[in-house]
């Protein structure tokens, strides 16, 4: 039976009442996204939607530890996952960094009440649903956590995050490769530009599993580049142990 928990090097993650629990994705956006959008002196918001059991809300806190005046908001639709995310922030150091909110990112009340006295976000993640066309999970809960015919769809999500980021904010998130140049192609047909894209390769040789993508409201050049995940099985290349390594206990 696998742990209840995740532990990393600065907080413990619940994850046993989720759908989806720790994995390589959502540790990869959390540790890869840039937070070269909260250097201003003013609004520092940060939005994570569809935090699961708050993972990347909590490593966005860990890296923004040394900032002030930073909020970050971590959504969740599932009442567990939202109700363990909450158990995660409150255990964590960050637990007067992050509100952890229930709602739907459909929904027009939440975009409503997310917009808090017309300031925007800064930074938006997400480790989104993506399975379009596969048959739903029996499990209820996976079937909200992975696929977007349940009334969540990259339209959706294109839409919420024009409406809520900052001219200058950031949106950062990881999908797998068909996926993302559909979400691509979507962004940018509604003047979401994607700006920096990292491919990741499972293995040497291999094909690019997932991409990590980042946009922005305008329009500038696009760099690229790849990342190799493992050299060989549970044996992790030394470009990932070292963006992850702020994270995880050595082993």
């Amino acid at each position: 039976m696998s742990n209840s928990y995740f532990q990393f090097k600065q907080f413990k993650i619940f994850h046993d009442k989720c759908a989806m629990k720790v994995g390589t994705d959502g540790v990869l956006l959390g540790a890869w996204t840039s937070l070269d959008s909260l250097t201003n002196d003013l609004s520092k918001r940060v939005l994570d939607i569809g935090t699961g059991s708050g993972l990347i809300a909590l490593m966005i806190a860990q890296r923004t530890s040394y900032i002030n005046n930073i909020s970050i908001d971590a959504l969740e639709i599932e009442e567990n996952a939202y109700t363990q995310a909450s158990k995660n922030v409150m255990l964590s150091p960050w637990k007067d960094k992050i509100q952890t909110i229930q709602g739907d990112f459909t929904d027009t009340m939440i975009l409503k009440k997310l917009v808090n006295n017309s300031e925007l976000y800064q930074l938006i993640v997400s480790n989104p649903p993506y399975f379009v066309d596969s048959l739903n999970s029996p499990n209820k809960q996976r079937t909200v956590a992975r696929h977007t015919q349940t009334g969540f769809n990259f339209n959706h999500l294109i839409k919420g995050v024009i409406r809520l980021l900052d001219t200058n904010g950031l949106f950062s998130l990881i999908l797998p490769t068909d996926e993302a140049n559909k979400f691509i192609k979507l962004a940018n047909d509604k003047k979401l530009y994607l700006t920096k894209r990292t491919n990741l390769l499972t293995k040497p040789g291999g094909k690019i599993r997932r991409v990590l993508m980042q946009f922005e409201k305008k329009k500038n050049h696009c760099t690229e580049d790849e990342m190799l995940i493992e050299i060989s099985r549970h044996q992790y290349s030394d470009e990932y142990k070292a963006l992850t390594s702020e994270f995880y206990l050595d082993k």
